[in-house]
């Protein structure tokens, strides 16, 4: 279902109408299931990260979150128990250049599966990671 999802997302989340938005957004938009499964991204997202669609489709929001993986996983569960929040987020870049953005959080459903959209925007300078 994966390699379909991103698909899906613009079927069933966006519609006709908003899936134009999604593709050409400046924002990166990232849906993740509430494992945190990277199940699909904007073009912007991709850029903004470095890798491929392809590939952050088959990674996990802890791949690309500048923390340790013991506070990566309370915070996403955080944001899955509310039905939308601002946040701030260090991320990290697959060349280990870091960088701070602010994004919204949103839960949603497609079909069944709950699912945690976030949108970028806000965008800090990204460093080189000092570590």
């Amino acid at each position: 279902m994966r390699a379909q999802f991103p698909e899906l997302v613009q079927e069933t989340i966006l519609g006709d109408a908003l899936a134009s938005a999604y593709e050409n957004s400046r924002c990166a938009v990232v849906v993740s299931d509430d494992d945190g499964n990277i199940l699909a991204v904007n073009d912007a997202a991709a850029e903004l990260l470095g890798y491929a669609r392809e590939e952050l489709t088959q990674m996990h929001a802890r791949d690309v979150i500048g923390r340790a993986v013991e506070e990566v996983d309370p915070i996403y569960k955080t944001l899955l128990e509310r039905k939308q929040v601002f946040a701030t987020a260090v991320l990290k870049r697959s060349d280990g250049v870091v960088g701070t953005i602010k994004y919204r959080a949103m839960n949603g459903k497609i079909g069944a599966l709950p699912v945690l959209i976030s949108i970028t925007h806000e965008i800090d300078t990204f460093r080189p990671n000092p570590s």
